[in-house]
């Protein structure tokens, strides 16, 4: 066990800190990407960036959440656990890298994406330096010190910007595998930095067979779920390419891109409060879970409700500023995607609950369901609505899902929906009331 005791700062908000310095610049990577390529090589690079998200969270469900658990669970071996956790999620990543390399070929066939067998073959080398970056990650998140994450996230997120704005002044219209490149290169030197500044809480032992047993049993549900979670907001965007081509493509994941980024707090306090949940579980009980399950989806909607609604009112000018020109069909797009953003605090709330409280086979059942109805929608809505059909199916099949996962979840916590509500109204007043106290004090010392 690690001998160094770290200062615990603001958790949470040192958690949402770090998810906002990372889609902050992956926003501000996306505005000189779409200035750099053309929309049909975006469309490839969106396409490509699907399998990706899809191998990286995958292995994020095998390793973090069984990592973080043992870990609070069994202290007195942390290092052990820890060291059993670094050789998963390093043999994981090697695994998958193969994995998507033998799908390659097919998948740039069927997605008339010929560039993707390249950048999968790349793929390995971002795998090895963006896998080390995000293990420490997982290590801090275990031990409830996320300074580092966020030092790590600022690293790896302003490096690639800073290549792409040069890119941009001087004229360079770069290959799209060059992307991967800068992208190994910035995750490398963040997780060096990573290394230097928090090396106190990044110790590991010698890995025990026993541990990697233990956290393989516990990771191949929340693996599935991440996997099944990916499929469920990726789909659409697989069925696009397969049905209409890269050129659709390329709209329909800026507008996905743009909802995405409103779920940068929902992550945040996502990772914040798993560790919470699973300590209520044990010591607490259900009734505890299910008023921290309330607390919690009232806080998410009490950040993405106001945005959504910003967003919906100036969705032209969203687009214009963040693609340019020949993107114009990604406004109403982006308008029905943002139903799916106000439904997505339920169903992150309801996975979390259920990996903290130790089900995760059940919330794998329940997102694989998720999938089943997403793409049962898509392949009804796209042939015949064309590319809005994509949308339509992915608010609808997410409403579906919210209504049985409410369902299953108020058979075992006791949750109530009419105290969400009441709770979202606490938070508004709350931070109302203190932005009216600020003012007044900000007045009566000028005064």
């Amino acid at each position: 066990m690690s001998s160094s005791k770290p200062k615990k700062g603001s958790g949470g908000f040192l958690a949402v800190m770090g998810q906002l310095a990372n889609q902050g610049f992956a926003l501000l990577s996306l505005l000189i990407l779409l200035r750099l390529i053309s929309r049909e090589a975006y469309g490839m690079w969106a396409l490509y960036l699907t399998v990706l998200s899809m191998a990286e969270m995958t292995r994020a469900g095998f390793v973090q959440n069984g990592l973080v658990s043992f870990v609070h669970a069994h202290p007195e071996e942390d290092d052990k656990i820890i060291g059993s956790a670094y050789v998963m999620n390093l043999c994981l990543g090697i695994v998958i890298w193969g994995i998507f390399m033998g799908l390659s070929i097919p998948l740039s066939e069927w997605w008339s994406a010929p560039a993707l067998p390249t950048l999968t073959m790349w793929y390995g080398l971002f795998m090895l330096t963006l896998g080390g970056l995000r293990f420490l990650e997982y290590v801090q998140i275990a031990r409830q010190d996320f300074r580092g994450v966020l030092l790590g996230n600022l690293i790896y997120g302003g490096g690639q910007c800073a290549v792409m704005t040069y890119w941009w002044i001087t004229g360079f219209s770069p290959e799209l595998y060059m992307l991967i490149w800068v992208q190994a290169g910035a995750a490398a030197a963040g997780a060096c930095a990573v290394w230097l500044y928090r090396r106190h809480l990044l110790t590991w032992a010698r890995p025990s067979w026993s541990w990697i047993i233990r956290l393989a049993d516990y990771g191949r549900f929340v693996l599935g779920t991440n996997l099944g979670s990916m499929l469920l907001q990726r789909v659409d965007v697989m069925m696009i390419g397969f049905f209409l081509g890269p050129n659709s493509v390329a709209p329909y994941n800026v507008a996905l891109r743009i909802t995405g980024y409103l779920e940068v707090p929902l992550r945040g306090l996502a990772t914040a409060v798993f560790p919470r949940m699973g300590k209520a579980w044990k010591e607490e009980g259900k009734e505890a879970v299910g008023r921290l399950y309330e607390k919690t989806t009232a806080d998410m909607l009490a950040l993405t409700i106001p945005v959504c609604i910003g967003l919906a009112i100036f969705a032209e000018w969203a687009i214009q500023i963040i693609a340019g020109p020949g993107y114009e069909d990604a406004v109403f797009i982006l308008r029905v995607l943002l139903l799916f953003a106000l439904l997505k605090p339920w169903g992150r709330v309801f996975g979390t609950t259920l990996d903290a409280i130790g089900k995760p086979k059940t919330n794998f059942h329940y997102v694989m369901l998720g999938v089943l109805v997403n793409v049962v929608l898509n392949s009804f809505f796209i042939p015949f609505l064309d590319l809005p059909g994509a949308a339509y199916a992915t608010v609808l099949a997410m409403l579906i899902m919210v209504m049985i996962n409410q369902a299953k979840i108020n058979t075992m916590i006791p949750v109530r929906a009419l105290q969400v509500l009441r709770d979202l109204n606490g938070s508004y007043r709350y931070w109302y009331a203190r932005l009216r106290n600020k003012l007044m004090l900000t007045r009566s010392q000028n005064s």
